[in-house]
């Protein structure tokens, strides 16, 4: 989760809308449809889920397979992939990866057989790096 923030999306009863979303985004709100778009043009649904454990969550699919999980803070937009331990080397070892996404993944802790990259998105880089790990994700699949 977002450092002090709390997903905005708990409750079963109200179900993430454009404008809920938007709301609470705030002076982020243009990165959602930036990311919708990014997943959308690699073939990629976004369908939202509740579950009991975490609230709303967005999974993004692609033929049935999970590509990235997306959920709403104030603020930002965290979109997480989660990669096969020993695909690490094939991810660092991408040409597509910048300087300051290669030394976040290098650090990253597995959990278990994964690993997990998150990215806040906030900004039209953070969007970028969205769009590169996805074009990994699907490559790596």
């Amino acid at each position: 989760m977002i450092e002090g923030m709390d997903n905005a999306f708990v409750d079963p009863a109200v179900h993430p809308d454009q404008r809920s979303i938007l709301d609470a985004l705030g002076d982020s709100a243009a990165v959602w449809s930036a990311v919708t778009d990014v997943f959308s043009a690699q073939g990629a649904e976004v369908a939202w889920r509740h579950y009991r454990d975490g609230g709303w969550l967005a999974k993004a699919t692609k033929k049935g397979k999970t590509v990235a999980w997306l959920s709403v803070h104030p603020g930002a937009l965290r979109v997480a992939f989660h990669f096969a331990e020993r695909l690490r080397p094939k991810v660092l070892g991408s040409d597509s990866l910048g300087d300051r996404l290669r030394d976040r993944i290098a650090d990253l802790e597995p959990a278990g057989h994964l690993f997990s990259v998150p990215i806040d998105v906030r900004t039209p880089q953070d969007v970028e790096e969205v769009s590169t790990l996805l074009r990994l994700r699907l490559a790596l699949r």
